[in-house]
């Protein structure tokens, strides 16, 4: 079976990422790989030399490694508890860069996707900034989970778009990875304009579409962009009263990314739906 490598922040309160990341891995058929990640940074200065008596920074790193790792095993046992499979859950930890260790793990293991949990208080559009040097540098497709997110088969994605000729593809990786769902899959445009040529335009991605992928259950949709509110704030609107449990995004449509990550409303949007995020790369 392929390999969900999931990173972990807090070993001590990651229970409910690993019940989500156990629930997920089962349903699209990955054994998933749970990852510690020490950073080196903390253990950059000897403690004996501030706090007499103190360990060393090696003994200080191997106890933190040790713990960690008790603690991910004590709560891989309480999520087997609640759904016992024959799926194996496999973990570990390692010291160095989030994004040089995550690429190291998934070219040594042929990991296909990995997975984040974004502890923002803004919401999915306003991640911390490790996240999204994770997002940027590696890679596969990743999944942004939100805090405490609670587990839900993907029947209803939103897939927003600026009509990218690269979005066929990550089209059809979407609608082979969710197949078991069976999803309805809406492309979602925002713009500016309501003039003759952007209703042609969607009409003319909306055929490419369905010729593309031989896919019947994927709609298009138009909305329009409101100078009150940003980007990903009408994404999000638009995906809950869509009832959409996923957004997928294309990271090589950088300009449209750009508006949707850019942290000019933080505190108007922490109310907003929360909702995992899958961000493919560009197919090579």
């Amino acid at each position: 079976m392929k390999v969900l490598l999931a990173v972990i922040n807090n070993p001590g309160d990651s229970k409910d990422f690993i019940k989500y990341t156990y629930q997920m891995a089962n349903d699209l058929n990955y054994i998933p790989h749970l990852l510690y990640i020490q950073n080196p940074e903390i253990y950059s200065m000897s403690s004996g030399a501030i706090h007499p008596g103190a360990q060393p920074i090696g003994i200080g790193v191997e106890s933190d490694k040790k713990n960690a790792l008790k603690l991910i095993q004590e709560k891989i046992k309480k999520v087997r508890k609640e759904f016992p499979n024959n799926i194996p859950i496999n973990f570990s930890a390692e010291m160095g860069a989030r994004y040089m260790v995550i690429n190291q793990f998934i070219s040594e293991n042929n990991a296909e996707m990995f997975v984040l949990e974004n502890q923002s208080q803004g919401g999915l559009w306003t991640s911390d900034s490790a996240n999204m040097d994770v997002i940027q540098k590696v890679k596969c497709p990743g999944w942004m989970i939100p805090n405490g997110a609670v587990y839900k088969p993907y029947k209803k994605i939103v897939y927003p778009t600026n009509y990218n000729e690269a979005d066929i593809q990550s089209l059809r990786r979407l609608i082979a990875l969710t197949e078991k769902f069976s999803p309805e899959i809406t492309a979602l445009h925002l713009t500016d304009s309501a003039d003759f040529k952007e209703k042609t335009t969607q009409e003319g991605f909306r055929d490419m579409i369905e010729k593309e992928t031989n896919y019947n259950k994927i709609s298009t949709e138009v909305i329009h962009a409101r100078d009150n509110k940003d980007t990903g704030e009408q994404i999000n609107e638009f995906a809950a009263e869509k009832g959409a449990d996923l957004i997928a995004l294309l990271k090589e449509n950088r300009e449209f990314i750009a508006k949707i990550f850019k942290p000019s409303t933080t505190k108007k949007v922490i109310k907003r739906t929360k909702l995992p995020v899958l961000i493919f790369h560009e197919a090579v």
